[in-house]
């Protein structure tokens, strides 16, 4: 089997870091010999990375997402965009990547983009795609002072308060572990809690699937009568899952009452399966995400449950709060750590409450004025440890 390498900066990228490095042990030399003080930088101290206010004029803001195609990652970047345009940005100053879900490849897209900008002008909001690549997208952004909100992936030992000497601002996520518990006992309660069903993962290694498949695994611990007749990914994929749910239905015919997707995509590809053999609106299958067409298969009675979360809001918040941090209008030091590491709110979504989010959203709620006041105002907790 070959080895599998572990993320590395492009040439460009590491040439760049030595300058960066070299230049700071001589800065800080000349310091400690000046002051004879024998303490370390702080984000705080005016020779600390991202010290140094960014001109709004000409800040580049990079999004990095999992997939353009994503549903949820269009609202980030559509929630990115609205927060741009309140605070007078032009549309050209919001720039973003796709992953493909390879952080690698991100991290070099991101990096070969940055070694044309002027250093210290710029914001990067992105899902590193795998625990992997966080601490190199923070390496990346301390050597070019950009700041950083990181969403989903990081490591559990490091943390934005403890690395990226002040440019990594803060780090979001969701309790999926919890929501993925409540959409399947709502899925369970559809068949009376007694009978088959299948499960439809993401990506394997990916520690939101991970997170998600645990909650539908502690709503099975507490539902005896339900069994688990066979569990398989589909990579997030909407047709890979509609082929993946079809040979599942040949396979357990009618022993099959339910279908658990972890996100909107695979529960869609796996209505579709359901409808060519008859059983959509029969056998439900659920949602984790929140998109249009998600909320519209549940009012339809395809879904039994959709797991919300507001890629929009997400999108806004991380920049207007990389924003005000970059502008000098938040002082980091003065946050606590739950403030720089959190969950967003989720929504269990059901058939009693659905019409509420078909609802075309209210853009003006996005905006810098009405999200300032209060950044944490939808949080609903400190990340866990191991978050």
């Amino acid at each position: 089997m070959p080895k599998t390498k572990g993320p590395t900066l492009n040439p460009t990228i590491r040439k760049s870091r030595k300058r960066a490095l070299a230049l700071a042990s001589v800065v800080t030399a000349a310091i400690l010999t000046v002051t004879g003080c024998t303490s370390t930088l702080t984000p705080t101290d005016p020779s600390a990375s991202c010290s140094t206010p960014i001109d709004p004029k000409t800040v580049k803001i990079y999004v990095g997402v999992g997939a353009f195609a994503s549903p949820y990652f269009a609202d980030v970047i559509k929630g990115v965009q609205t927060m741009a345009k309140s605070l007078g940005l032009e549309d050209s100053q919001v720039i973003p990547y796709e992953s493909n879900f390879d952080g690698q490849q991100l991290v070099n897209s991101l990096g070969s983009a940055l070694s044309s900008d002027e250093p210290g002008n710029a914001i990067i909001l992105a899902d590193p795609a795998s625990p992997a690549f966080t601490k190199p997208l923070v390496e990346l952004a301390q050597e070019n002072d950009a700041r950083l909100v990181t969403w989903w992936n990081r490591p559990a030992e490091i943390h934005p308060w403890d690395t990226g000497d002040g440019c990594w601002v803060a780090h979001q996520s969701y309790d999926m572990v919890a929501v993925s518990k409540q959409v399947s006992q709502v899925l369970f309660d559809s068949f009376g809690a007694e009978g088959g069903i299948v499960a439809i993962g993401g990506v394997p290694d990916n520690p939101t699937a991970k997170d998600r498949l645990a909650g539908l695994q502690e709503a099975l611990a507490e539902n005896p009568g339900v069994t688990l007749l066979d569990s398989q990914p589909a990579n997030w994929d909407q047709t890979a899952s509609q082929t993946l749910t079809a040979q599942l239905i040949g396979k357990y015919g009618t022993e099959l009452k339910g279908v658990w997707n972890a996100n909107d995509a695979m529960g869609l590809g796996s209505v579709e399966a359901l409808r060519g053999a008859g059983l959509a609106g029969v056998v439900l299958a659920t949602g984790m995400d929140g998109s249009p067409n998600a909320f519209e298969a549940l009012a339809q009675g395809d879904f039994a449950a959709v797991g919300s979360y507001d890629g929009l809001y997400q999108g806004a918040l991380s920049l207007a709060l990389a924003y005000s941090v970059a502008v000098g209008e938040t002082d980091l030091a003065s946050l606590s750590e739950t403030q720089r590491a959190f969950y967003l709110e989720t929504s269990l979504v059901t058939s009693t409450n659905v019409d509420g989010f078909l609802v075309a959203p209210d853009l003006g709620a996005l905006s810098y004025d009405a999200i300032k006041g209060d950044f944490w105002a939808k949080v609903s907790g400190p990340v866990r440890v191991d978050g």
